[in-house]
């Protein structure tokens, strides 16, 4: 910097402000800087700034053991995560347990369970935000499952459908409560009486759709079912496929997420698509101003979920 400083006729002060806050320094004197630094083919030492700055540019992931890293849902949200840190020269670690080891600037959590937050924020030490929703005074990101549910129900509703099954996603964490509201509040409001023996609890497995959704359409024949995720919805697919009952001709089969699934199903799938990429991206944006502005006004993002209408929804007959 010395050296970019004495080429450029300028302090090294202002050397560093055009790396680190170019706004601030007046476009001549920038555009000298600038040359010198390319013609010294200059590269700053982040590790020195962040010595100097007293932080490390690094940021801790934490997701729980029991989530698996390999899962669609989680790679979109690192792939978000990744892209934003990196724009602002930051680099992540993944972190499966809550005993950090080595000095971070902030933390990324996910895969919360309910109440688990208070243990969160007893043991992280530094800025942190989480993807899901808190009574916790932090920053907070999260999918309006709720919303999202509610449309899909208002959706197959409006396509005739009153007897509609609903596979619910048997963890206790906020997304699986909120979808299994949203989807009783649509039918509060159309006035469909809410039928429990419509319902299912089911592990959010394939297997687990493909078992409980044989059972639902042999027991309760539903003229469509709503499925808490798209892996269950493909079990839901093969049920019915095996029952011979025609897809969506006789019943109706709807996912929630939107990942991948929805692509890859026998038949393309109507789904309730999950921005998680771009609530990767947020979360990221949220910590970075965290750190570097504590006293902020915390701030919580519930994103809109979209409405992907394909093949597996038609209208009822009955």
């Amino acid at each position: 910097m010395k050296d970019v400083a004495k080429a450029a006729g300028v302090s090294v002060i202002t050397v560093s402000r055009v790396i680190n806050s170019p706004e601030l320094v007046k476009e001549k004197t920038r555009a000298r800087v600038e040359k010198a630094i390319e013609e010294l083919d200059f590269l700053p030492n982040h590790a020195a700034r962040a010595l100097a700055q007293n932080n490390t540019n690094s940021i801790y992931l934490y997701i729980p053991q029991e989530l698996t890293i390999s899962d669609v849902f989680v790679m979109h949200l690192v792939a978000g995560v990744s892209e934003e840190l990196s724009t602002a020269e930051y680099f992540f670690q993944i972190k499966r347990d809550l005993n950090f080891t080595r000095r971070c600037d902030g933390v990324i959590v996910m895969g919360l369970e309910t109440n688990e937050d208070i243990i969160i924020n007893e043991k992280i030490k530094v800025p942190y935000v989480i993807f899901g929703q808190t009574d916790l005074n932090v920053d907070t990101v999260d999918i309006n499952n709720y919303k999202g549910a509610y449309m899909m129900t208002d959706y197959l509703i409006s396509m005739g459908h009153k007897r509609i099954g609903f596979l619910k996603i048997n963890e206790d964490k906020r997304f699986t409560f909120d979808r299994f509201e949203g989807y009783k509040k649509a039918l509060e409001h159309h006035n469909i009486e809410f039928n429990e023996s419509l319902v299912r609890e089911v592990h959010n497995r394939e297997a687990d759709g493909y078992e409980k959704c044989f059972q639902l359409i042999v027991e309760q024949k539903p003229t469509a079912i709503f499925c808490s995720s798209d892996i269950l919805a493909v079990g839901a697919i093969r049920a019915a496929k095996e029952l011979n009952v025609k897809i969506p001709e006789e019943i109706s089969i709807a996912g929630f997420d939107g990942l991948l699934f929805d692509l890859i199903a026998e038949i393309p799938m109507t789904t309730i698509r999950q921005p998680v990429f771009e609530a990767g991206k947020k979360l990221a944006n949220l910590l970075l101003k965290r750190i570097k502005n504590h006293n902020e006004a915390t701030e919580n993002r519930l994103i809109t979920p979209e409405l992907i209408i394909r093949n597996s929804v038609a209208r009822c007959n009955e």
